[in-house]
C-alpha cells in the first residue's frame, strides 16, 4: 500500500504540474499598493497584468483589485502616503500555508479611507511671468528656487503625506510658476556675459541663487511618497496564503506608529493536504447464528460402506431402515439485525491532491478507514473529494471505493443448512471486496510550511 500511495503520489504530481503548466492563462505580474498613512485608515489594492496567452499581441489589461494571488506570479509591491523624509519603513513578506483553525484571513484589510489631511503643501498664489530680457529672467530663476524649496521642505516635514495631493500640487506649482514656458536648463553663463558690469553688482547674489534651480528643480521633480519596497519582485510559490508585514516608525526618536498585516490569499500549484473524518462504507462481514433444532434423524444398514436393501419381494428396492430416533442439529440462520444495516462506519483519515482554484477544490484522495462499527476491520479507500475553505476551515466531503477483507459463509453451505451440533464455528472464508464509501473529514496541512524573506525590507 505504501509503494502504491507514493507511485500515485508522483504520478498525480506529474498531471497536475502539465496542467498547470498548459492552463495558466495570465503572464506572471502582479502589483499591490498599500496605503502608508500613519494618521488614516489604510487599504491595500491588488493588480494582475491579465495577458491572455495563444491571443493577439494586443490582448492584454490590468485587472484591477484583485482578490487572489496566482502561484507562479511576480509580485511588486508599491507603498504609497509614505514620506521618506520622516518615516523609516519595514516590509516583511510572508508566505504560508493555513494554520490549523486559525484565521486571520482578511483580503488584505481592504478598507478604503478618503484622501486625509487636505492642509499639505501651501502653494503660490502668485504666478511668476517670463522675462524677455536676461536680467528679469534670472529674477524669475531665483524665483523659482525660493517658491520650489519652499514646497520641497514642506513636503518633506509634512506628518500626514497624502499622494493624491502631493501629485496636485506639484502640477499647480508647475503652472504657477510657468515652468513649461521655462528653460529647464539653462546657460546661466550666457545670461551673464548679457548683463553689464553695474547690473551685475545688484545681481550677484540673486544670480548665486538663481543657478541652484536645475538642482532644485530635479529635486521637486523627483518628490513622491509612493516607493517600491524592494528592486525584485516577490516570486509567489505554492502556498495558502501571503502576508505583507508593514511596521512604520518615526525618523526623530525610533517610535512606532504602526504595524500592519495584510493577507492575500493564493491560488493554482500542486496542493497535498491530510484529513480525519468519520466514513460510510458498503463493507461487512456476514453475520450468521446457529439454531439448535430436532429433526428426524434414519440409520440405515450397511455393509462395507454400501447400504443393505431388504431382499423381501414387497419391499425390493427400499433401503433398509435400522432406527429413526430425535436428533439435535444446527441450522444455518442470518442475522436478522444485520440484515437491515448492510454497511460500516469507520475512522478515515485522507491524504489528498488537488490543485489550488479558490475556495472550492476538487482532487482525488486516498486513505485508510478504520470501521468501529459493527467489527473493527481496516479499509483502504481510493476517490475524490471536494473540499470548502472559508480561509479558516478546511472541510472536504469524500467519496469512492473501499477495499478489504470480509467474511462470508463458505460456497459449500447455504442458509437453512443443518450441521452437526458439535460444529463450533461457522464455515466461514476471508476473501478481499470492494464496494461504495463516502464521508466527511476535516482538512489540515501534511506540515506547516513557512516562506519567509531573508532580511526585511526598507
Amino acid at each position: 500500500m505504501m509503494k502504491f500511495s507514493v507511485l500515485l503520489s508522483v504520478f498525480l504530481l506529474a498531471i497536475f504540474g502539465d496542467v498547470q503548466a498548459q492552463t495558466h492563462k495570465y503572464d506572471k505580474n502582479a502589483y499591490l499598493h498599500i496605503d502608508c498613512s500613519p494618521y488614516s485608515s489604510s487599504y491595500s489594492y491588488l493588480n494582475r497584468a491579465v495577458k491572455k496567452r495563444n491571443k493577439t499581441a494586443n490582448n492584454s489589461s490590468v485587472k484591477k483589485n484583485a482578490k487572489f494571488l496566482h502561484s507562479g506570479d511576480y509580485l511588486k509591491i508599491y507603498l504609497f502616503n509614505l514620506n521618506p523624509y520622516q518615516y523609516n519603513v519595514e516590509v516583511n513578506d510572508v508566505q504560508q500555508d493555513f494554520e490549523y483553525g486559525k484565521s486571520e484571513f482578511d483580503y488584505a484589510a481592504y478598507n478604503k479611507s478618503g484622501n486625509g489631511s487636505t492642509d499639505q503643501n501651501p502653494v503660490s498664489e502668485n504666478a511668476i511671468n517670463v522675462a524677455v530680457n536676461e536680467k528679469a529672467q534670472i529674477i524669475n530663476y531665483a524665483n523659482a528656487v525660493d517658491q520650489l524649496n519652499f514646497f520641497i521642505q514642506k513636503t518633506k516635514a509634512n506628518l500626514n503625506p497624502n499622494e493624491q495631493k502631493l501629485i496636485s500640487d506639484k502640477k499647480q506649482l508647475e503652472e504657477d510658476l510657468n515652468l513649461a514656458s521655462m528653460d529647464l536648463n539653462p546657460n546661466f553663463e550666457k545670461l551673464w556675459e548679457k548683463i553689464d558690469s553695474i547690473t551685475k553688482l545688484d545681481l550677484a547674489s540673486i544670480y548665486e541663487k538663481a543657478k541652484k534651480f536645475p538642482a532644485i528643480y530635479v529635486e521637486f521633480n523627483s518628490l513622491s511618497y509612493r516607493f517600491t519596497s524592494s528592486l525584485l519582485p516577490i516570486q509567489i510559490k505554492s502556498y495558502d496564503q501571503l502576508t505583507i508585514t508593514v511596521k512604520i516608525s518615526k525618523k526623530s526618536n525610533g517610535s512606532k506608529v504602526f504595524e500592519r498585516n495584510y493577507t492575500y490569499k493564493i491560488i493554482g500549484g500542486l496542493k497535498v493536504d491530510q484529513s480525519f473524518g468519520i466514513g460510510v462504507n458498503g463493507l461487512y462481514d456476514d453475520q450468521h447464528y446457529f439454531k439448535e433444532v430436532m429433526v428426524k434423524d434414519t440409520t440405515f444398514g450397511t455393509d462395507r460402506g454400501i447400504v443393505l436393501q431388504s431382499q423381501d419381494s414387497l419391499t425390493f428396492g427400499q433401503d433398509s431402515i435400522l432406527k429413526i430416533e430425535n436428533v439435535s442439529k444446527k441450522q444455518i440462520l442470518p442475522n436478522a439485525n444485520r440484515d437491515s444495516s448492510q454497511f460500516s462506519i469507520g475512522i478515515t483519515t485522507l491524504t489528498h491532491f488537488y490543485y489550488r482554484l479558490g475556495f472550492v477544490n476538487f482532487g482525488p484522495q486516498i486513505g485508510i478507514s478504520v470501521d468501529i462499527f459493527p467489527e473493527q476491520n481496516t479499509r483502504y479507500l481510493f476517490g475524490g473529494s471536494i473540499m470548502l475553505n472559508d480561509g479558516r476551515h478546511r472541510v472536504s466531503l469524500d467519496a469512492g471505493w473501499s477495499f478489504g477483507k470480509v467474511k462470508k459463509l463458505h460456497p459449500a453451505y447455504q442458509v437453512g443448512d443443518l450441521i452437526a451440533s458439535s460444529n463450533t464455528s461457522f464455515p466461514e472464508i476471508t476473501i478481499t471486496r470492494k464496494s461504495w464509501y463516502f464521508g466527511i473529514s476535516y482538512n489540515v496541512p501534511i506540515t506547516s510550511r513557512v516562506e519567509q524573506a531573508d532580511a526585511p525590507k526598507k
